[in-house]
């Protein structure tokens, strides 16, 4: 997936460029400006990665981790037509393992053609057709909020709709064990992480 990469600046390498920021004109402009000191700081509450190689900056580049998760620093042109290869890829999978009822794997391949591409409807599609088949109501609207807005709400559905029919052998989603409540405890995760180009 496309990843935003953290400035240096040439005339004061002591000084980086950190997301969010924007580019008009082949200039960089809103980022925030911090010193190395806090540069190491971030990378050792791993708020940021810091790459053993740096990219020398160039218009009209993207930084992307591959699907090996090493950096690439490529044109925008070519990154965009390597990660959609991949999403294609996925998606296909994706779809195939949700006709055989593996919903599990469906929204796993899913999500890796989203990270791909995330101008894709079809991952969405999928996922909220897991949702569907989940009686997850929620979860199902929440997709069709994140599609495109180039695609209308009932397109959406008709997508589903298709996706949902495409099931060749409907299997029954396994019931969860009775669960004590002393036996119950919250999991909180949180990933916070952004790619540095030194």
């Amino acid at each position: 997936s496309i990843v935003p990469p953290v400035f240096r600046v040439r005339s004061n390498p002591s000084l980086h460029l950190l997301p969010p920021y924007f580019f008009n004109a082949g200039c960089l402009y809103n980022a925030a400006e911090v010193e190395a000191q806090e540069i190491r700081e971030l990378k050792n509450r791993e708020e940021i990665t810091v790459f053993d190689e740096s990219f020398p900056a160039q218009v009209g580049f993207e930084l992307y981790i591959d699907q090996e998760f090493q950096p690439q620093y490529k044109l925008r042109e070519t990154v965009n037509s390597e990660l959609l290869a991949i999403a294609i890829k996925y998606i296909a999978q994706a779809q195939a393992e949700f006709r055989n009822g593996s919903f599990a794997e469906a929204d796993r391949l899913a999500g890796i053609a989203i990270s791909a591409d995330d101008r894709l409807v079809e991952p969405l599609v999928i996922m909220a057709a897991i949702h569907r088949a989940n009686h997850d109501v929620a979860g199902e609207q929440l997709m069709a909020s994140l599609a495109p807005s180039t695609v209308t709400e009932s397109s959406f559905q008709e997508l589903v709709d298709a996706m949902s029919r495409s099931i060749k052998s409907p299997v029954a989603l396994p019931k969860k064990p009775p669960t004590s409540q002393s036996a119950m405890r919250p999991i909180q995760s949180s990933m916070r992480e952004m790619a540095c180009c030194k």
